[in-house]
């Protein structure tokens, strides 16, 4: 019966494939992208430059706090010392998302914690230059000088006559990455970042009366870009999983299928454009532009549940899109920087972005599996366009619409051009992030393990292949990072992964903070008066005298389980900061209600888990006040809990 078991192992092994990626680094001298050694060689060459100041200076990028006064006069904030090493850009938005895909495709944690660092210098930047509005009466001058700061991009959108989609969604996407994955290193001043992109796009940016996206402030005017796609969309769909509002979900939907109706031609190829005002497309199917639109859907079909009325639509757009690129594919592997004009060069970054996308719908099943061969051959195409430093080459400067073959063709290529550098980081993490599985054995157990970073995948048994359960063994993540299940030899038995398809959240379970009970340590607690904004109209007000004061709700009747806890509250300039804790334990993550206007946002305090049903307490202790609040005030809105 041994025997038996050992030739199922291996029978399996082979169907599935064997030698996941290992976390140890990547010693080799081969960059050519032909194996996953190689493609981990190219990523890690490509992911340690990111780190650095740039190829003349290779020191480490220093990321640091500036100083953060409560100014009252302008010369104050603009003389104050500046933080270092952050930036505020869409390039560099995608570049972060690509640092953390590299982690999570080598387990170096030095990506993961760069990202995790720049966001929260650029939360505590954010926060502190919008308390100036506080102090500062020159509106003007403040408004330049928050537009000169190393984030100056993001305060432009404060205006729909200088603001942009550019300005705001792929930074806000990786904000929401980490948000969303490393909870217990977020604060509420990248909150109030997320809260300001969801704003800027749901509220400010301009709609055509269909609901999509377009620009009415750049050259040319009266515009629909493809490009805008990723711009919204990544960060739409993230959102919906941080607040659980399905409508930004159908909102990044509807883009993608209405762009597709202005932009994707017969072929499957888009168009880099659509002139509203001649209702006309550009003429030219920049390579580039269908990176964006091919990365955007495939980003929302990544989350899209399995019984959303809109995913077969755009699982069709995106199946046209990719038999459209396959036929352009050069010998090289490479696309072109026009898609479908011969005599124009290889471009890299659209190349890169292909080979991410068709890597991961290989991956999750949408695609036929034969497909990995196209992307593993556009990953040769850019290792070929990486240098020794990990610059990437051949990338097209940032393009606008054009209406000439020319104005493509003659679009320069600087040196490391910022464009590429996340695809490329994107695409190679993708392709060894394949769902395969290692098998190994010894006399008496056997081993079955799968690369580490891969999540959302189900280790499945079976002995006879038609039958599958869940494995009973919850696997462990060594420091190789690979997710080992170890069992007992016995009969026969075969091993896959099965990848747990997108759903709907479950329902979460809401509380009014003025319909519960509370008590506090004796400084008073009053209900607000009428407030449409408020969730059931009312909320509770804490007026806290000084740190250490407290109110406690009891949440009634909560079933036993894991829950995210996400609380609603309403900021303002008098507000305090607090800690939370659930039934006596404190959480990690605490909660600063100061903002320099009145919104009205949703706090994720990270994962809790009830033992038993029935009663339980929240309370919220004063630990202090931002410098520019002019109170301890704290108010209760609403408490979720978000079923696990």
């Amino acid at each position: 019966m041994k025997l038996r078991r050992l030739i199922a192992l291996a029978t399996l092994a082979v169907i599935l494939g064997c030698n996941c990626a290992v976390s140890s680094r990547a010693q080799t001298n081969d960059f050519s992208g032909r194996t996953d050694e190689s493609i981990r060689a190219v990523l890690e060459l490509v992911a340690d430059r990111q780190l650095r100041v740039s190829a003349t200076n290779p020191a480490p990028i220093i990321l640091a706090d500036g100083a953060y006064p409560v100014a009252r006069a302008l010369a104050e904030a603009t003389n104050a010392t500046r933080p270092t090493g952050i930036a505020w850009n869409y390039p560099w938005g995608v570049t972060l998302y690509g640092l953390l895909q590299a982690y999570r495709a080598t387990g170096n944690t030095n990506y993961l914690n760069f990202v995790l660092e720049h966001n929260q210098i650029v939360g505590r930047y954010y926060y502190w230059l919008r308390s100036l509005h506080n102090s500062l009466t020159n509106t003007t001058g403040l408004a330049s000088f928050q537009q000169s700061t190393a984030i100056g991009e993001f305060f432009k959108n404060d205006s729909p006559a200088t603001g942009k989609l550019d300005y705001c969604g792929a930074m806000g996407a990786q904000f929401m990455e980490c948000i969303l994955n490393h909870a217990g290193n977020i604060s509420t001043e990248q909150l109030h970042v997320g809260f300001n992109v969801a704003r800027y796009i749901s509220s400010i940016q301009s709609r055509l009366p269909d609901g999509t996206l377009w620009r009415t402030n750049t050259s040319p005017q009266q515009t629909i870009w493809a490009d805008d796609l990723y711009m919204s969309c990544p960060f739409l769909i993230r959102w919906y999983l941080y607040t659980g509002q399905t409508n930004y979900l159908d909102d990044a939907a509807r883009q993608i299928i209405n762009m597709a109706g202005y932009l994707q031609d017969t072929d499957g190829l888009w168009y880099h454009g659509y002139f509203v005002n001649s209702n006309a497309v550009n003429g030219f199917k920049w390579g580039r532009a269908n990176g964006w639109a091919m990365v955007a859907t495939v980003e929302v079909l990544s989350v899209m549940p399995v019984n959303h009325p809109a995913r077969s639509n755009l699982l069709s757009i995106l199946r046209r899109h990719i038999e459209g690129v396959k036929a352009v594919q050069t010998s090289s592997g490479m696309w072109r920087q026009v898609l479908d004009y011969p005599q124009l060069w290889e471009e890299t970054s659209c190349t890169a972005m292909f080979t991410y996308c068709i890597a991961r719908a290989v991956n999750r099943g949408w695609i036929d599996p034969t497909n990995i061969d196209v992307a593993r051959r556009g990953f040769v195409g850019v290792a070929a366009n990486i240098d020794t430093n990990g610059a990437v080459l051949n990338v097209c400067q940032g393009t606008g619409i054009g209406t000439s073959l020319s104005f493509y063709q003659n679009r320069q290529r600087p040196y490391d051009d910022s464009h590429g550098r996340g695809a490329v980081l994107l695409a190679a993490s993708e392709l060894l992030l394949r769902p395969q599985l290692a098998i190994a054995t010894t006399d008496t157990e056997a081993a079955v393990s799968w690369h580490g970073g891969i999540r959302d995948w189900i280790l499945e048994t079976s002995t006879n292949l038609d039958t599958w359960r869940v494995s009973a063994t919850q696997p462990v993540l060594t420091e190789s990072w690979l997710n080992v299940v170890t069992e007992p030899l016995g009969e026969v038995c075969f091993y896959r992964l099965r990848f747990s398809q997108p759903c709907y959240p479950p329902e979460p379970i809401s509380f009014e903070a003025e319909l519960l009970p509370w008590t506090t340590n004796g400084a008073a607690a009053v209900l607000s008066s009428p407030d449409t904004n408020a969730s059931g109209g009312l909320f509770v007000t804490f007026y806290a005298d000084s740190p250490g004061d407290y109110i406690e709700f009891t949440l009634t009747n909560v079933p036993a389980g894991a829950y995210r806890l996400k609380t609603g509250f309403k900021s303002n300039t008098n507000r305090g900061q607090v800690i939370v804790a659930v039934d006596g334990t404190q959480l990690d993550t605490g909660l600063d209600e100061y903002f320099y206007q009145t919104l009205y946002p949703t706090m994720d305090f990270g994962l809790i888990t009830f033992e038993e049903s029935g009663n339980h307490s929240l309370r919220f202790t004063l630990t202090g006040k931002h410098g520019a609040s002019t109170g301890y005030t704290f108010v209760a809105d609403k408490f979720i809990l978000c079923p696990q």
